[in-house]
């Protein structure tokens, strides 16, 4: 097929004025008798609170007003699977980020001074941070809750118990993650503002997500959605962090706005993010898995406990991600994983790139690597032994039948561009003795596009054809520094048939149709299918016209590049827009796109889970020091199966900040929870890789374009980061000299250093 927009690396629509820092991010907001909100937040990780007195913070120099959980006059609970986390804390509290009042000022200064006036009588509990003694306790974190486990699941294919038999080789194993933080540039703000009528609010923020919000908006403070209006502002990352912490500031900050009848701006310091956003989900990972004499799988199982902390959250979703994508792109007959989310003390965990697909990768590639190390191969070649193909079964039983895998593809793609079979057992021959070694890690994957079983996926837009020609998109998936703005419009472009510069994508507000949240790999899925429902339906109606106008049969007008074939005679696309307005119509649609539903059975753990696939494969070259414990990143390639790549640059980008991401999850990120709080809270302690810290990273794309995408193109955003984990950390362990030496994320200098166990080399 031939294209004019998509597949070619256009230009992202924001790039200059990011570029020429004129771009507005939500603290450069200022408005006229603006205020300021600090939330009081809580000092310990587990309390009763017996008393919140306000009344001196209230009579402060420069306040407008304090907030508590008595101002919220509807749900005083808020969350996306469960309702059950305050959006002020009423008699306890149950994390350290817990806010229990909001103080409302001129200043800022004003404002935390006045906070430190409020009075907080608390009865201190024992803290449940650790996720074995949390599961087991009769003590209960959460109060909307009858005991601490949050959520479980499981897949199920063939009988586990026959996968173990003495004849096969098999490996038992444990591996763990921690927390990691997005590590976003801009903190969390947001700014509310009372509107014209009594309770209309407009909120406008850094947020991932616009319609959540608003829907917590309305169940707490009792506004009909149709008097809440959420912009979302140019996002200084996100990453999925300012998904959850974004959407209670909005519902406090639209409480305090319209208590005090002024624009509030509520905007958190690094440590206050630090302390209060989600992050990651830690897991814990018993596997087992068996192959034959010969090297072919015959089952895998891996049992996982993940820390929820304080709230549900996204835990259920997690966890099942992580359970569903569990076994991997192989041919696994006999396949048993299960997976419990656990309430803690600690501070929640929530959406991040990856979504619990990371996690579960880094368990099972790296208990591969020990399988093949076992039975006497390469990791690579007992990958390249078990991979799926076209027909194929995944772990849950769901027949890929519907486009060809590339997973094999993209391991070929990686092994060959890193030498890997040459380079893998030449350090293994070659480290022994070294103080210096190298070594090469890979690690595959496949995801699932779109949310999967369970939860129904729609994306809408709204698509108007001006007078003069000129196109403006609405679509309220959010622009997080992934390109999406730029690649819908391209797809909009292509779909009608009109030039780039003809096409306006908005901002993203709640004006536009209703189409979820900016997550789960699904934005260039649904969002663009939507465009093309709402492009066809632009064409059809400007068909209408032409024919009824020039007397031609419509199936005689076609539409070339910024013109129309009317039987012959050439009209520009402006010229037939006109014509369109001139009969009456409106060449304006909503599209609509509605995933088919994939048919799982939750009671047996088999079925489809995902409509469609990406397939990944990162692999790692890196050097340790044994007598310090550093590790070098030498080499990085990414290869990626995600169908036709709509804006190539754009892809490449995404490839390699994915793998960058990786790398500082598995090599140095550590928030260093202790007792529920974050010690490392600032990037002082928080490290992240630095430019120096990143080695050669080659992105590579391989394209199996099937008819199920916007013009056969699929996800590509959270695939970059998925299997950075296992990869990093083979190559680690590699180079270590026994793989499975480093089972816990991340590898860090003093976890190298004391798997060295103090090693003299020979001074290289």
């Amino acid at each position: 097929m031939v294209f004019h927009s998509v597949t070619k690396s256009k230009q992202r629509v924001e790039a200059y004025k990011k570029v020429n820092g004129e771009t507005i991010f939500a603290n450069d907001l200022e408005m006229k008798d603006m205020q300021y909100a600090y939330g009081v937040s809580s000092k310990y990780a587990f309390a009763w609170v017996k008393n919140i007195d306000t009344s001196q913070a209230e009579q402060a120099p420069g306040v407008s007003c304090v907030v508590t959980y008595q101002d919220i006059p509807g749900d005083i609970l808020m969350g996306e699977d469960k309702q059950d986390q305050y959006v002020l804390a009423v008699d306890r509290v149950i994390t350290v980020g817990d806010i229990l009042a909001v103080v409302v000022a001129d200043t800022m200064e004003h404002a935390k001074q006045a906070g430190q006036l409020v009075k907080i009588e608390y009865e201190k509990l024992h803290e449940l941070t650790d996720l074995e003694e949390a599961y087991r306790s009769d003590m209960v974190v959460n109060p909307y809750r009858n005991d601490n486990l949050c959520s479980q699941c499981f897949i199920k294919k063939g009988n586990i118990d026959n996968a173990f038999e003495p004849e096969n080789v098999s490996v038992q194993t444990h591996y763990e993650t921690t927390w990691q933080e997005h590590a976003y540039i801009e903190p969390e703000c947001v700014v509310a503002y009372p509107g014209r009528r009594d309770r209309e609010v407009t909120v406008i923020g850094s947020m991932q997500s616009i319609y959540n919000p608003r829907m917590s908006i309305h169940k707490s403070l009792q506004i009909p959605l149709a008097d809440i209006r959420i912009v979302a502002t140019s996002v200084g990352g996100s990453f999925g962090g300012k998904l959850e912490s974004p959407e209670v500031m909005a519902v406090r900050a639209a409480a305090c706005a319209l208590k005090c009848h002024k624009p509030v701006k509520y905007l958190l310091t690094r440590e206050e993010s630090m302390q209060q956003s989600h992050k990651r989900h830690p897991f814990k990972f018993d596997v087992h898995v068996s192959a034959d004499q010969e090297g072919k799988l015959q089952g895998f199982e891996a049992l996982a406990m993940t820390d929820s902390g304080a709230y549900a959250n996204m835990s259920p979703g997690v966890a099942f991600k992580a359970v569903s994508l569990g076994a991997g792109p192989y041919v696994v007959p006999n396949v048993y994983c299960g997976a419990k989310a656990i309430y803690t003390n600690n501070i929640p965990s929530g959406s991040m790139r990856g979504f619990g697909n990371p996690q579960g990768i880094f368990a099972r590639e790296c208990a591969l690597d020990e399988l093949a190390e076992k039975l006497g191969m390469s990791p690579y070649l007992l990958r390249k032994r078990n991979v799926m193909h076209r027909g194929d079964a995944t772990g849950s039983g769901q027949i890929i039948d519907f486009e060809d895998i590339g997973a094999e593809e993209v391991l070929d793609q990686v092994a060959q561009e890193l030498d890997y079979e040459k380079k893998y057992w030449q350090y293994k021959k070659e480290n022994p003795g070294k103080t210096k070694r190298r070594g090469v890690g890979l690690s595959l994957s496949y995801r699932g596009n779109s949310y999967g079983t369970g939860v129904p996926d729609v994306g809408r837009c709204y698509l108007e054809v001006q007078m003069d020609g000129s196109v403006r998109l609405n679509i309220g998936l959010t622009e997080i520094g992934q390109g999406l703005h730029t690649v819908m419009g391209q797809i909009a472009a292509e779909a009608l048939m009109v030039s780039d510069d003809q096409v306006t994508v908005s901002e993203s507000t709640t004006d536009a149709p209703a189409t979820g949240i900016c997550n789960a790999s699904r934005g260039t899925f649904v969002g663009g299918n939507a465009i093309l429902d709402a492009a066809k339906k632009i064409h059809e109606c400007m068909r209408d016209a032409l024919s009824e106008t020039f007397q031609c049969d419509r199936r005689k007008i076609r539409f070339l590049l910024d013109m129309v074939d009317v039987d012959g005679k050439k009209l520009s696309f402006k010229e037939a827009a006109g014509i369109t307005f001139s009969t009456g119509r409106t060449p304006a649609f909503t599209g609509n796109y509605k995933t088919p539903d994939p048919v799982f059975d939750e009671k047996t753990g088999f079925g489809d889970t995902f409509y469609e696939y990406t397939y990944s494969c990162i692999g790692a070259e890196v050097e340790i020091d044994t007598c310090t414990g550093e590790t070098t990143v030498l080499n990085v390639v990414s290869a990626h199966d995600a169908g036709r790549i709509m804006n190539p640059k754009l892809a490449a980008g995404q490839i390699v900040g994915g793998a960058v991401m990786a790398q500082g999850y598995a090599l140095m990120e550590d928030i260093n929870s202790v007792k529920g709080y974050a010690k490392n809270e600032n990037f002082d302690q928080y490290m992240i890789p630095g430019i120096k810290d990143v080695g050669r990273v080659l992105p590579v794309t391989v394209e199996n374009p099937n008819d199920r995408g916007p013009f056969g193109a699929r996800s590509l955003g959270e695939p970059t980061l998925d299997p950075g984990l296992g990869a990093f950390t083979n190559a680690v362990n590699h180079a270590l000299g026994e793989l499975g030496k480093v089972k816990s994320s991340p590898a860090s200098l003093e976890k190298v250093l004391f798997s060295c166990g103090g090693a003299k080399g020979d001074g290289r």
